[in-house]
C-alpha cells in the first residue's frame, strides 16, 4: 500500500511540472535574430574595442559617433590643420586654411 502512495505522489509531481513549464511564456523580441529589442544596448564587433551601441527599428546596431561640423575630414570648424606642412584651422567650407 506504501509503494502505490509514493508512485501517486511522483505521479502528481510529474504532471505539476509538466504544467507549470507549459505555462511559461516564451520571450519574444522585437529583432528575434538579435534577441533583442529596440533600444537595447548592443556591441559592435571593432577589433576588441567593445564599442555599444543601440539596436534600431531596422534592428541594426547604431553607434553614436562624435558629431563633426565637417565629418568627411572628421573635424570641426576652427580646428587646427595641417596643409603641406603649414600649420591653419578649418575653415566654414572644410577646408584647411593656413
Amino acid at each position: 500500500m506504501k509503494k502505490s502512495k509514493i508512485i501517486y505522489l511522483i505521479f502528481l509531481i510529474a504532471i505539476c511540472l509538466t504544467v507549470f513549464v507549459s505555462c511559461e511564456e516564451e520571450e519574444t523580441f522585437d529583432c528575434p535574430d538579435l534577441e533583442a529589442n529596440f533600444g537595447d544596448e548592443c556591441f559592435v564587433d571593432d577589433g576588441g574595442n567593445g564599442t555599444v551601441g543601440i539596436i534600431s527599428e531596422d534592428c541594426e546596431c547604431l553607434v553614436d559617433g562624435p558629431d563633426f561640423d565637417c565629418p568627411e575630414i572628421e573635424a570641426n570648424i576652427g580646428d587646427p590643420c595641417e596643409n603641406d606642412g603649414v600649420e591653419g584651422t578649418i575653415s566654414e567650407d572644410c577646408v584647411c586654411l593656413t
